[in-house]
């Protein structure tokens, strides 16, 4: 009985609902048309105007959930702008302009258009970026993924790169009242220490790769020793490899170049703004990490309760056994010491005993 009359209360409130909603259609048919509209005009806004920040809001929320949910709900779903956002959305449009030619296919000429576009590709796949906020960070990419493939062979910037180069490698000597740390000496080597270098002072390559002194080579037990030669993975490395490319007359390895590598990210299929997407998990842990603790573990996360189990299963597998180690023979000696604190004092008690015995 009471069910029943639930039911037929909530199919009512349902009813009116409905009712009020189809009796106000007429009016969301009005805003979102309008909504619609000033959604285009905000596409096609350029430079040489200022942006209201509420305009661009309804705009994007427009782009992404479409007319009839702002005219429903508000742009509310657009989220909040920090302080930064519209001079970041100004930088980014300027940058679009500049490199219109490198953009993906099917994008406008617009930097609001292009944002546009990013909202109804995220709405159409039902992807991120769901607030403006991180829509503008998503142009910010794209546009600087653009300037890449726009200028990573330029003739310019690889002029730029070898005076950079030079300037790192071969410093001017140092001024008299300039600090004389700061600049290398006359007769000290410009590149690190674990560099083979040729009778010249130029480094020695080979397949690509630089030549490391045997002194300095990595060996079982001292890979991370400060003076092993860092791995080819490192910056260190390719920063290294590019100067030693540049300074010998060599286009550098696409690896060695920010830019360079930018640019192979520059994607203009359909499926441009799913590519340069980090991959989806799930993703490998490292090989020492354990996902089922085992009693070692329990017994350090006992014994060290501010590591916490989940950082202890992370551990290698010989330092955990030599923390664990550790633990123990602190454990012992502390052991050790409180038992014979308390037998001294045992002692002590039937010594008094005794004499109070003596004496009465």
């Amino acid at each position: 009985m009471v069910l029943a009359s639930f039911e037929a209360t909530r199919a009512a409130r349902f009813a009116r609902f409905e009712a009020a909603r189809a009796a106000r259609q007429p009016v969301f048919d009005v805003i979102a048309a309008q909504s619609d509209r000033r959604a285009s005009e905000v596409a096609s806004w350029g430079l040489d105007r200022g942006w209201p920040k509420q305009r661009v809001r309804e705009a994007f929320a427009v782009w992404r959930y479409g007319a009839m949910h702002v005219a429903e709900h508000s742009w509310d779903a657009a989220g909040a702008l920090t302080d930064d956002d519209l001079a970041r959305l100004r930088r980014a449009v300027t940058r679009y302009g500049r490199y219109a030619a490198a953009r993906p296919s099917g994008y406008p000429e617009g930097g609001l258009g292009a944002l546009a576009e990013i909202a109804a590709t995220a709405a159409e796949r039902g992807a991120n970026p769901h607030r403006l906020h991180y829509a503008i960070r998503a142009l910010d990419q794209l546009t600087r993924r653009m300037r890449a493939s726009a200028t990573t062979d330029g003739a310019d910037r690889h002029a730029g790169r070898v005076k950079r180069a030079q300037r790192r490698r071969s410093p001017a000597p140092a001024a008299g009242l300039q600090l004389h740390y700061r600049v290398p000496r006359p007769a000290a080597s410009v590149w690190p220490p674990w560099v083979a270098v040729d009778a010249t002072g130029n480094p020695l390559l080979v397949d690509g790769d630089l030549v490391v002194r045997d002194a300095f080579r990595s060996r079982p037990g001292y890979e991370h020793q400060p003076w092993v030669a860092p791995p080819r993975s490192s910056e260190a490395y390719r920063d290294t490899l590019r100067d030693a490319f540049l300074l010998g007359g060599l286009w550098p390895p696409i690896e060695t170049d920010g830019r360079s590598r930018m640019s192979q990210f520059d994607d203009r299929g359909e499926e441009g703004l799913q590519a340069r997407r980090a991959v989806p998990g799930p993703y490998a842990l490292p090989e020492h990490w354990r996902t089922t603790p085992d009693v070692a573990d329990l017994e350090l996360a006992r014994r060290a309760p501010a590591m916490g189990l989940r950082r202890v299963q992370r551990l290698d597998v010989d330092v955990r056994d030599r923390l664990l180690d550790e633990l123990r023979r602190r454990d012992r000696d502390e052991e050790a010491e409180l038992s014979e604190a308390q037998h001294d004092r045992i002692q002590r008690q039937v010594l008094r005993i005794d004499t109070d015995t003596d004496d009465a």
